[in-house]
């Protein structure tokens, strides 16, 4: 059924071939697309010829996305069955398919499988430089899919955190561990965390801090449990014997070292059954157990054999000599230290470190680089906010500077244009005063000869005293003008306000025209309702309106007459009008009708 279902998919993709250029571009629904192609690599993962049949295909129709799929399974298989070499090929191809593609997230995955690739051939060296790279990738790359981001970003530090406990640098592992629990932590995931707080645990145990590496093995433990990781499981069980081992308590050593080898015996996980074995050779030294320790040796150094792991032929080595050396055969016991130290020569720590120092310091110059490139173009874009900020300032002072010119223009041409109708009105002011001056004699002198002429014609000749009456009149017409004029000129140049009482003042000019009327014995009454009402008025103006009004009344007022002044001030209304009466005519019955606002302080 699968031979079936992988037919018809391959099929359907020659039937549907991309162009090499427009890769990882699917006409309609590219996600799906994707999804298709993932399960059906995942479906054939395990079958190496349907797995190269697809590959040939994806060449051929372009499809990198398919290639990349491809080459990843076929790397993952061949680590799967410990032929390292060509999962190391196979995972460059898939290194250099996403490049291609330019998918950061992919080539960070990529270099995290070669660095997992050369670890286990205990190449360290190498697996610093792939995984410090991937770590110098994954602080560039901003994407959207950040939790796989971080995801591989845990496994990275994870990863160059183990390569430090390989060369027994456990405080320079902490550092790292210590970034990746942090970042596991965020993405919450359960195999990210417990595979952390192992290597946290291990840490500890290497600085002889035993407690705190028990806490956290059982916290790995439960990470473990929850993500149902068989493997994780039994590593961690691995973890936990040794220490106790380490502690002397071989009883529960054996516990827990047997649980994993066990658990281990009918799996595929040779590697975690090797180190497993190997411990359980060591505890049944410590214990005395000579024949079931080199049993577990014995097994342990087959596996290694046939892997061609150096490291962990040369601890095996070292342990079957000690247990020879405890049982008195001394020969085999140099002969198998001998082979110890040459495969020890083959994995040379020393070696190791200078290679992971130099590219651990390579990662750290190129951050430094990318640091230094990015303060250069934040010191850039403050520099431009700057200029700008600048440009805004001096650009709003010349508008401000503009603005004050032009008020100051407006201003000085509004008061020199007041002071151009001041001076005008003074020279009115002037001019109506000089011909008033230069009129008025003149007329004062006509009227009089017209007075004179009139009572010698009145005498001698009534034929001409109409006319005379009419020079006369018109003569007193022209000097009350002339009277009137300069009362407006007047008037104009005394616009002083002020406050103060209008009653009193009113009262004032209503006393100017008392003999006037005693004269002419009329009844001349003045009627407030208050004795006060303050407010702001110009007085020239007051007088000349009263004087007036007063004077007509007065002058047309025959004897034993009326003439009132009233003012009633209604404090509800905030009004106060002032009212002149007189009962001689009707014409004048109500000169003058005022409203006076006042605010009543």
């Amino acid at each position: 059924m699968k031979y079936l279902f992988f037919a018809a998919s391959l099929i359907m993709m020659a039937c549907h071939p991309h162009h090499p250029k427009k890769v990882l571009q699917s006409p309609f629904h590219p996600e799906n697309y994707y999804a298709t192609i993932d399960s059906l690599v995942k479906s054939i993962s395990a079958d190496t010829v349907a797995l190269a049949n697809y590959l040939a295909l994806s060449v051929s129709t372009g499809d990198k996305y398919a290639e990349m799929c491809v080459y990843d399974k076929l790397g993952s298989y061949f680590l799967r069955t410990y032929l390292y070499h060509r999962a190391i090929g196979y995972h460059k191809a898939y290194l250099e398919t996403a490049e291609s593609l330019g998918n950061i997230l992919y080539q960070i995955r990529a270099l995290n499988c070669l660095a997992y690739d050369f670890s286990q051939i205990r190449a360290y060296d190498i697996t610093a430089e792939y995984f410090f790279k991937a770590l110098a990738r994954t602080n560039k790359c901003e994407i959207e899919t950040q939790i796989e981001l971080e995801r591989e970003k845990v496994k990275t530090l994870n990863g160059i955190g183990e390569i430090y406990l390989s060369i027994n640098q456990p405080n320079e592992a902490n550092i790292f561990f210590q970034d990746a629990l942090q970042l596991a932590v965020d993405v919450r995931n359960p195999e990210d965390m417990a595979q952390t707080l192992k290597n946290m645990g291990t840490v500890y145990e290497l600085n002889k801090q035993y407690d705190s590496a028990h806490a956290l093995y059982q916290k790995s433990l439960e990470y473990h449990i929850k993500s149902n990781s068989v493997s994780g499981l039994n590593n961690c069980f691995w973890h936990i014997g040794n220490l106790y081992m380490i502690e002397g308590d071989y009883e529960n050593a054996l516990v827990y070292l047997e649980s994993a080898h066990v658990s281990l015996l009918h799996t595929s996980d040779r590697l975690n059954r090797l180190n497993v074995t190997i411990s359980l050779g060591e505890v049944n030294i410590k214990k005395g157990n000579y024949a079931q320790a080199e049993v577990y040796l014995q097994n342990a150094l087959r596996v290694s054999s046939d892997f061609s792991l150096s490291d962990y032929s040369e601890k095996i080595y070292f342990h079957l000599s000690d247990l020879h050396m405890m049982e008195g055969k001394h020969a085999l016991a140099l002969k198998e230290r001998s082979l110890g130290d040459a495969y020890a020569v083959i994995f040379n720590n020393e070696m190791n470190l200078s290679r992971i120092t130099m590219h651990r310091l390579n990662y750290e110059k190129e951050m430094k680089v990318d640091e230094m490139n990015m303060l250069t173009r934040q010191y850039q874009i403050k520099e431009e906010k700057t200029r700008k900020a600048l440009t805004i300032t001096v650009i709003f002072i010349l508008i401000l500077i503009l603005v004050i010119y032009i008020l100051i223009q407006y201003f000085g041409l509004k008061k020199g244009k007041n002071q151009k109708n001041l001076q005008l009105e003074k020279t009115k002011f002037e001019f109506y005063t000089k011909i008033s001056q230069e009129f008025i004699i003149p007329v004062s002198i006509l009227i009089g000869l017209s007075e004179r002429l009139k009572k010698n014609l009145q005498d001698n000749n009534a034929d001409h005293a109409i006319e005379m009456e009419m020079i006369s009149r018109q003569s007193e017409t022209i000097f009350s003008l002339i009277n009137e004029m300069t009362t407006l000129n007047n008037l104009q140049q005394n616009k002083k306000v002020i406050n103060a009482n209008i009653i009193s003042y009113l009262r004032n000019l209503y006393e100017c025209f008392v003999p006037m009327v005693e004269t002419k014995q009329i009844d001349y009454i003045f009627s407030s309702n208050v004795s006060e009402i303050y407010l702001d008025y110009i007085p020239e103006y007051i007088r000349v309106i009263m004087h007036n009004l007063l004077n007509h009344a007065v002058t047309y007022c025959k004897e034993y007459t009326n003439i009132t002044v009233s003012i009633h001030c209604d404090r509800k209304k905030n009004v106060t009008p002032l009212k002149l009466y007189t009962t001689e005519l009707a014409s004048i019955r109500k000169v003058f009708y005022m409203f006076l606002i006042s605010t009543f302080l």
